[in-house]
């Protein structure tokens, strides 16, 4: 199994330090982890801090050690984090990026304690933290109580991005069929034309039913 296994060095890219644009809450922000930080608390100082562009995404994360957290914010964290990173592997040069990594298991290993989002590998954790496996349930990933929840994300971003470019691959071979699509891409139905016949190899009515198969 082919693995990544930290977002440094040629994977930098998938580090939420990237810089990439971010609109969250009306405001602009220069990547994910600026976008993500300033959801950390409600104060609108705060959140002009982490738009400012002459502070770093290291500067921000350092600071927010010190503010007072929002209420909810254990709550609407990870989906906080999964809408930051929909918008920035939705732009380019991300999406082809991530799209070219398929097949590939992404580890957000690290070295500062971080189990929630990533794997810390230092030997305090490393002795008391397994890696977790994520589990599909309806149409989301759900993942309690694992780590490495930033590279499960990814992941689930990929698989929606993959079944996208199959679809538009799909118009373009059939022209004359209508491929309708809900809001996940997760239920696909092939409509033909009513005026031109559409014939599906075998091989595309196997992909497609592969596509169609609700998570277990």
């Amino acid at each position: 199994m082919k693995t990544i296994d930290g977002f440094k060095g040629e994977y930098r890219w998938l580090s939420n330090f990237a810089p990439v644009k971010i609109i969250l809450d009306n405001a602009e922000y220069q990547s994910v982890e600026h976008a993500y930080m300033s959801a950390k608390s409600e104060d609108i100082e705060w959140k002009k801090f982490c738009a400012d562009k002459d502070n770093s995404a290291g500067k921000v994360k350092k600071a927010s050690k010190e503010i007072q957290l929002r209420e909810d914010w254990n709550s609407i964290r990870l989906k906080t984090m999964e809408y930051c990173l929909w918008q920035k592997f939705t732009q380019q040069p991300y999406r082809k990026q991530l799209l070219n990594t398929d097949g590939i298991t992404l580890y957000e290993f690290n070295s500062h304690h971080d189990n929630y989002f990533g794997i810390c590998t230092c030997k305090t954790c490393n002795d008391t933290v397994a890696i977790n496996s994520f589990t599909i349930i309806s149409e989301e990933y759900i993942i309690d109580n694992v780590t490495n929840k930033l590279g499960h994300l990814i992941m689930g971003i990929r698989a929606h991005l993959d079944k996208v470019n199959y679809l538009n691959a799909l118009e373009k071979k059939y022209p004359s069929a209508v491929i309708e699509v809900n809001g996940n891409c997760t239920l696909i139905n092939i409509v033909p034309s009513k005026k031109i016949g559409l014939e599906l190899s075998e091989n595309m009515l196997k992909r497609l039913n592969k596509l169609n198969e609700k998570p277990k």
